[in-house]
């Protein structure tokens, strides 16, 4: 379903004459190979946040192996260095240079290392030592060649956070949970979009005091961390009275009234049907 939704859009795009530079995604497989062969002149980049919890959960399972408990103490800090390498750098090369630098920086060798350490010796983890288990797993993992081509494809100044923001308005208004019909979606989808257009980035508001409210998060993810996020004003609903306006319209001038859109075929229109009657009965009933 990705890749058949990302197919449509750039080809929805293509037909209005849009150029597209640039794409960033999540790390789907089936959608780098399509745009690799489809799409060669478009530049295809990662989003870090996906790239990085897949690492760190990867992460966590080495640390729960015996004598591999040094791992998870440097969880946070590994995955935060793939931000670092992907926001200091714009070049995949250097990304990738500065990303196996790190495996250096564990071992408490920090001759080839990036950046300022002046403040090691107030840190209170463990190096890891060379040759030990838990360092040969955390090498496999932060060498591996799959993650070092994806690491090379980080996208340095954009990212799909925003993306995500917009998902969460849509299953406001369209719930997983519920089936609807495609008319019945495609409304829901054009209210998701007017709902997050008009109240995409929100100020930050404010106590009567004057001062800027802030509310602390405890994710069950990061297991109980405290994450500090800004207090957005209320949201807005202007687009609703201008929809029952539109509605009200409509009902009293049903001439000019616009047509529904046409239904596209299913995915499964595309492949033969066998003839249930042809189907023998004991397979029918086939426990």
């Amino acid at each position: 379903m990705e890749k058949e939704g990302l197919s449509r859009a750039l080809q929805y795009l293509h037909d209005n004459s849009l150029t597209i530079g640039m794409l960033i995604t999540d790390r789907h497989k089936q959608i780098n190979k399509f745009m690799s062969q489809s799409y060669p002149d478009i530049e295809h980049q990662y989003d870090v946040w996906h790239v990085a919890k897949g690492l760190k959960k990867k992460l966590q399972k080495a640390a729960k192996y015996t004598d591999c408990m040094v791992v998870g103490e440097w969880t946070k800090s590994i995955t935060n260095h793939m931000y670092w390498c992907t926001a200091s750098s714009p070049d995949g090369d250097e990304k990738v240079k500065r990303w196996k630098s790190l495996m250096d920086h564990l071992c408490n060798d920090h001759s080839n290392c990036y950046g300022d350490h002046t403040d090691l010796e107030n840190r209170h983890k463990k190096w890891l030592i060379p040759g030990s288990k838990a360092c040969e797993k955390v090498s496999d993992l932060i060498t591996n060649k799959q993650l070092l081509a994806d690491v090379r494809k980080l996208s340095s100044h954009h990212q799909t956070s925003s993306f995500e923001s917009y998902h969460s308005v849509v299953n406001h208004f369209a719930p997983k949970l519920l089936a609807f019909s495609y008319v019945g979606i495609y409304c829901r989808l054009l209210i998701a979009v007017m709902h997050f257009n008009e109240n995409f980035e929100r100020p930050q508001a404010v106590t009567k005091s004057r001062r800027e409210k802030m509310k602390f998060y405890f994710s069950k993810a990061k297991q109980g961390e405290c994450t500090p996020k800004i207090v957005p004003v209320p949201p807005t609903y202007r687009y609703a009275s201008e929809l029952m306006e539109k509605a009200i319209y409509f009902i009293t001038h049903p001439d000019e009234r616009p047509p529904l859109p046409e239904e596209p075929p299913s995915l499964t229109s595309q492949y033969e049907h066998p003839d249930k009657d042809l189907i023998p009965l004991f397979s029918r009933y086939k426990k």
